[in-house]
């Protein structure tokens, strides 16, 4: 008889507070007990460190899952990336919030007045503990999928994990209600704020992971085209160590990229299969929510004369061309 799942969830879940214990050693970071009456952590401190880390520790083990699901049946990818979506974007604020004390936390790495053992607690928590936490939990739900043997109860245990997703048995309000309340006065404290001055917080972690390519707009001289469909083959990736890299059917090109303010990244290319690419180096307009990314770039004439083949006799090339690619997430990462 295979165990409840609940009791597996639960123990999963209750791991994600784990990171949140390790904050308690930093006793620089006490906090002023104003909310006092709804938090069950021992002190605003935890709450600090927990908010930094979780949901998107959550998230990180539900994609994880969802991809090792997604090898045993396409309805069962589908139902897995439709319910995760839902997940993110129930989850959304407080996944938003969670970038911006995350920031925080890292900011205080640059204080002259926290104790060199302080913030190596701090870079134990980020670097070492949190990672060993996700990969527990995922560890953890992977086993009891695989251990059940046959194919068939691996999908049928992978259908009630994602069916438990749908349920909200893994969303943060019904696991960490103290922490969740903690967020929700983060949001309201912060106001009007929280679109603004952590637009940059959410957007450098929000564009992390694999996005398959959709559609490309064209506007030249200020008249847009109709739009073009893509073939869904290529893939761009954004990953935690500034790094990119782009896929397409005859082509792979990597390189690095670094934020200039809250929605424009500098790309530099380091490797491509075309020769003149290399060494590039473009500013991009970035829009991105948990599910679509926006990657907008602007070609002036003379920078398509450099680049393009020359125009026939009688054309004429448009002065400036603005380039919209449009991109779906990719839940189904490795």
């Amino acid at each position: 008889m295979r165990r409840p799942l609940p009791i597996i969830i639960t123990k999963v879940l209750s791991k994600v507070r784990l990171a949140a214990y390790f904050v308690c050693t930093l006793s620089t970071l006490c906090f002023p007990p104003a909310h006092a009456q709804l938090l069950k952590y021992n002190s605003e401190a935890e709450l600090f460190g927990a908010a930094a880390v979780s949901p998107d520790s959550v998230f990180q083990v539900l994609q994880r899952v969802i991809s090792l699901c997604s090898k045993y049946s396409q309805p069962l990818q589908s139902f897995g990336e439709h319910e995760l979506k839902n997940w993110v974007s129930r989850h959304r604020l407080y996944l938003e919030e969670s970038a911006v004390a995350r920031r925080e936390l890292i900011a205080m790495l640059n204080s002259p007045s926290l104790a060199a053992d302080m913030k190596q607690n701090i870079k134990n928590l980020l670097e070492v503990v949190s990672p060993k936490i996700i990969d527990s939990q995922f560890e953890t739900m992977r086993i009891y999928i695989e251990e059940v043997g046959v194919k068939e109860l691996q999908a049928h245990v992978c259908s009630d994990y994602i069916q438990s997703i749908a349920d909200g048995k893994f969303d943060l309000s019904k696991n960490d209600p103290a922490l969740t309340a903690y967020f929700d006065q983060r949001i309201s404290r912060r106001g009007g704020e929280i679109t603004t001055s952590s637009s940059v917080a959410s957007a450098d972690r929000l564009i992390l992971g694999r996005w398959r390519h959709i559609s490309l707009v064209r506007t030249f001289d200020k008249k847009t085209v109709a739009p073009q469909v893509s073939d869904g083959k290529t893939i761009v990736g954004f990953f935690p160590n500034g790094t990119w890299s782009l896929a397409t059917a005859s082509n792979l090109s990597s390189g690095t990229y670094r934020w200039l303010d809250t929605d424009h990244i500098e790309q530099t290319i380091l490797q491509s299969g075309v020769a003149i690419q290399v060494g590039m180096v473009s500013i991009k307009q970035i829009r991105v929510n948990a599910e679509d990314l926006e990657i907008t770039t602007v070609q002036t004439r003379t920078e398509m004369d450099k680049l393009l083949p020359a125009v026939k006799p009688g054309e004429r090339r448009a002065n400036e061309v603005v380039i919209t690619s449009v991109f779906s997430r990719e839940m189904n990462n490795p």
